[in-house]
């Protein structure tokens, strides 16, 4: 990974660690009824006075996210009124906050703590579907290991690493979502480092075998050629102008 051009403060390095523990959905530190508690919501449990104190004053943005939630939560219960619960409206409106707090702290951060993060993301998540992948091929099989090293068993037998997440779609998802967005930070620009989250992402989305991860493979090269086509007619150009003039 490529060195930041400063040190982090300590609002950046929650930034990064909250974003981290966002994509870990398959990890469980407790659980309150059916409910899972991720490492997410117990960070954002500890930072919710922090985020409060921290906040910036209320924007567009914000006002208008929180009017997207709540006629989204409206519109769920109208529909499922018979069968809503308590609890379920109470988690959406727990998971609202939460992502108001880490939207304030990201907001609060540079491009360079955002890339950092989704960097470690793509990482964390390709080195634990490497080492899943492995268990399965020496069948390999500890149900205390797989809390962490997370495997998919199937029916018939076959298993699938699905890195921090709960299932290898969701994994491949959470995986695709972060390689976009990092691009998308950095201008689409390719280097070293590039090139090395590009391989491990198509690679961990390979070993996970889900046809959903092929689907993202192919969305993420159809993000690049949309950026890179028009690099490339511009290329092509010169090289006829060039030709030309002599």
């Amino acid at each position: 990974m490529p060195k930041l051009n400063y040190q982090l403060d300590w609002r950046e390095k929650l930034t990064i660690a909250a974003i981290i523990c966002l994509s870990f959905t398959g990890i469980s530190v407790a659980k309150i009824g059916k409910a899972l508690l991720t490492p997410y919501h117990l960070m954002m449990g500890v930072l919710i006075g922090v985020g409060l104190f921290y906040a910036h004053k209320i924007n567009k943005e914000i006002i208008l996210s929180l009017l997207i939630l709540l006629l989204y939560m409206l519109g769920v219960n109208i529909f499922n009124i018979q069968t809503v619960k308590l609890t379920s409206v109470l988690y959406t409106v727990i998971f609202c906050i939460e992502m108001m707090i880490l939207y304030n702290f990201m907001k609060a951060s540079t491009t360079q703590v955002l890339k950092r993060a989704l960097e470690l993301v793509i990482i964390l998540y390709f080195i634990n579907v490497m080492i899943g992948f492995c268990f399965s091929l020496v069948g390999f099989h500890v149900p205390a290991i797989e809390q962490i090293i997370r495997i998919y068993h199937m029916q018939s037998g076959e298993t699938r690493p699905m890195g921090w997440s709960t299932e290898p779609s969701y994994a491949a998802f959470i995986m695709a979502m972060a390689y976009l967005a990092y691009n998308h930070l950095n201008d689409h620009e390719l280097n070293k480092n590039v090139a090395k989250l590009t391989f491990a992402f198509i690679l961990a989305s390979v070993l996970m075998k889900t046809a959903f991860g092929i689907i993202y493979i192919g969305v993420c090269m159809f993000d690049w050629a949309i950026h890179l086509y028009p690099k490339f007619v511009r290329s092509i150009r010169l090289l006829s102008l060039i030709h030309i003039s002599e």
